[in-house]
């Protein structure tokens, strides 16, 4: 299933940034609960996510929220936006199971 233990930007800002302490409570969950990705939305900035996946080691996954795809992006109508989002979510997920480390 897929399950969010924690967010970039609190409060779904896409202005503000997070604090070091954030940043490192944040990758300390991604390690505590083995999280195999990062969710971005299509329409915002993700260089503060890209540079937690990287220092994590987890995939960075870009999906469509707010708005379509070009065409021949594999999102350009509602239906292939939706189709492209559940297969990038499933393509990350299905390799792995989240637990928490003991």
């Amino acid at each position: 299933g897929l399950k969010m233990v924690g967010v970039v930007l609190p409060g779904g800002s896409t202005t503000a940034e997070p604090s070091a302490q954030d940043m490192l409570a944040l990758m300390d969950l991604i390690d505590r609960y083995n999280v195999p990705a990062i969710f971005t939305e299509n329409v915002a900035s993700d260089s503060i996510a890209a540079q937690i996946a990287e220092e994590t080691g987890v995939e960075l996954v870009s999906l469509y929220t707010e708005s379509l795809g070009d065409p021949g992006s594999g999102a350009a109508t509602y239906l292939e936006y939706t189709r492209y989002n559940a297969q990038a979510i499933y393509d990350v997920l299905s390799c792995c199971q989240m637990r928490p480390r003991n």
